[in-house]
């Protein structure tokens, strides 16, 4: 961190006003925590027979974010079970649609990696064959969006219908995958927004200089990355350092070494706060209700 911050200060300081761009990643850190939140309720609604409000959601997703930076990553899943419990949900029919939720997180950063390598060869010069097999791959992901899960849910909704006291006292709901891909389009939405974020960040340090597509797509497959692999580092708190080291890794096949720590440093501290920030303000409109 200590070098991070040397460098972002090694950069011209012009170069780091640039409110225009910084109140583009702002809106579209609020069109991140709106993807997911409706792709949530998506969920719950289709998936598990109940209708939130969207403030039950964005409370539900203030309590994910915050969760993270828990070592064990499982706080914020437990958190809003409980929330869940007390609008009505059942912990059976809850954890099922859980682990659908959770899949289409991966499955949807999957498909975003896929469709954003498919532009990094037009910087990187790579054979012309590549785009078009991860173009297929992406598509593919999308087709058998349904399959990727449920061989998941299904059994595990099967397993929870055998626990005394839970399965039985609930309209079941949670092995309903109909609208699997109109939930995934949200949670690949959500994905696209954050690693735009990114984009915003970069053109912010660096005086609004344009980003070509081969460029926003490694922003944008390197920020997905970076972040999955943080999700599986369960020992470490919001992925730090793993989700950190990944990101300057893949920035720097594009980008000076420099600025691509300097933008994974940007990254982090500005992830952070927006998680805090919004968190607050969702719980707080929530509570206002």
């Amino acid at each position: 961190m200590r070098h991070g911050g040397g460098l972002l200060a090694s950069v011209p300081v012009p170069a780091l006003w640039q409110p225009g761009w910084l109140l583009m990643a702002l809106l579209l850190q609020c069109l991140v925590w709106l993807a997911l939140a409706l792709g949530w309720r998506a969920v719950l609604r289709d998936g598990g027979g109940h209708a939130p409000r969207l403030d039950q959601v964005l409370v539900h997703q203030a309590v994910m974010a915050v969760g993270k930076y828990l070592p064990g990553k499982v706080w914020g899943l437990v958190a809003r079970g409980g929330l869940l419990a007390r609008q009505g949900v059942g912990t059976g029919q809850g954890a099922v649609l859980a682990v659908v939720e959770q899949g289409l997180v991966f499955h949807s950063a999957a498909l975003v990696a896929s469709l954003s390598a498919a532009l990094v060869p037009t910087s990187m010069g790579w054979s012309p064959w590549w785009s078009p097999v991860l173009l297929a791959a992406a598509l593919l992901l999308f087709v058998s969006a349904r399959a990727v899960v449920s061989g998941v849910a299904l059994p595990l909704a099967a397993l929870v219908r055998r626990i005394p006291g839970q399965g039985e006292r609930e309209p079941w709901h949670g092995a309903n995958l109909d609208r699997y891909r109109h939930w995934l389009l949200w949670y690949a939405a959500g994905w696209v927004c954050h690693g735009l974020v990114m984009v915003a960040l970069y053109l912010t340090l660096h005086g609004g200089e344009g980003v070509d597509p081969g460029l926003l797509g490694l922003m944008l497959l390197a920020n997905t990355a970076a972040m999955v692999l943080g999700f599986l580092a369960f020992f470490a708190p919001a992925g730090i350092g793993i989700r950190d080291v990944t990101l300057v890794g893949l920035l720097a096949l594009l980008l000076p070494t420099p600025e691509a720590v300097t933008l994974s440093v940007a990254m982090r501290l500005w992830t952070t706060a927006t998680d805090l920030g919004l968190g607050l303000l969702a719980t707080g409109l929530h509570l206002r209700r």
